[in-house]
């Protein structure tokens, strides 16, 4: 799905009018960008103006880093000119000259949405307009696309693109996989084997007495490596009847290997909201655990380089 941003709304989100935002946020949204598998733009005119801004407010070597960090995680429209931006303005309506070079940029590139956290800059071209929170339906939105084409306009900040990312993810991603049946049926979903089948090594111990523990081969598809790196994403659960207690575990497939860095895993609620994460370095495990209640949905999320892979469990 093609979005557009509106720049005006990252000038916001990023810089809050002109105040730099704290480095771990703004690490955090490219990070967003970098793994989420969306197609996101920005106007040409957009970068150039946020270029200009934070060379006037930061100079010269911030505002070349800012733009570099845009090109490598957004995908950049064509220019566009006034004249046909006007000849498009004609055929669609709308008298605001900045938003007017925004759709028609989402209009050339065939974007699906643009975002804007300022929705009433676009009131003149009567666009359709979803707010984009937690519970957007996908199937709503194609449902209710322009027949002229012109995107939908979402209504939010900028950081939640998360929820399209997420709601998009959970529309594609396999069903839950349910972990009470690996006591209750004393069986497990498919790809899903007893450690010792795959001759994997858990750095947790194992009280068989009451713990399941089962592990999946996950291949790190974006590998730049001829033959991709496979991991083993290990998954440890305590009875049901007892404790909801869940150890998750990532380790290198081969023995005695170390993970790859840089490889970030992610445990993820229903809304997909990040509850905890880690990032390798230079290390053979990641451990994480978590506590839950009866059918609570939690997601675990493998990010490396731009290969994402999600795993979906009930407890």
């Amino acid at each position: 799905m093609k979005t557009l941003v509106h720049y005006k709304t990252i000038v916001n989100s990023l810089f809050q009018f002109g105040i730099q935002q704290p480095k771990e946020h703004q690490d955090r949204i490219w990070d967003i960008l970098e793994t989420s598998g969306l197609e996101i733009y920005i106007s040409s005119r957009g970068l150039d103006t946020i270029y200009q801004d934070v060379k006037r407010q930061s100079g010269f070597e911030a505002a070349n880093y800012a733009k570099t960090k845009f090109q490598s995680s957004f995908h950049v429209c064509p220019p566009v000119s006034f004249e046909d931006a006007r000849a498009f303005g004609n055929l669609h309506g709308g008298n605001s000259y900045e938003e007017l070079l925004e759709i028609y940029s989402a209009s050339l590139i065939s974007a699906e949405f643009i975002l804007s956290n300022t929705p009433q800059v676009f009131s003149s071209f009567n666009l359709t307009e979803i707010p984009l929170t937690s519970g957007i339906d996908l199937s709503f939105i194609h449902n209710h696309r322009r027949a002229n084409g012109l995107p939908i306009l979402l209504v939010g900040d900028f950081p939640s693109i998360w929820f399209l990312i997420n709601a998009i993810k959970t529309k594609n991603s396999p069903a839950s996989v349910n972990l009470r049946h690996w006591f209750q049926l004393k069986t497990s979903d498919p790809n899903w084997h007893p450690i010792g089948e795959l001759n994997i090594k858990s750095f947790q111990p194992v009280y068989r007495s009451r713990q399941v523990q089962r592990v999946k081969l996950i291949s790190l598809k974006a590998s730049e490596q001829r033959e991709p790196e496979s991991v083993a994403l290990i998954v440890a659960v305590e009875n049901p009847l007892k404790e909801f207690n869940v150890t998750i575990e990532l380790v290198s497939a081969k023995p005695g290997g170390l993970l790859p860095n840089c490889l970030k895993l992610q445990v993820l609620n229903a809304d997909g909201v990040c509850l905890e994460e880690d990032t390798v370095n230079h290390q053979n495990a990641i451990v994480m655990k978590i506590e839950g209640e009866e059918s609570e949905l939690f997601s675990v999320q493998i990010n490396y380089n731009r290969f994402v892979h999600q795993e979906n469990f009930i407890i």
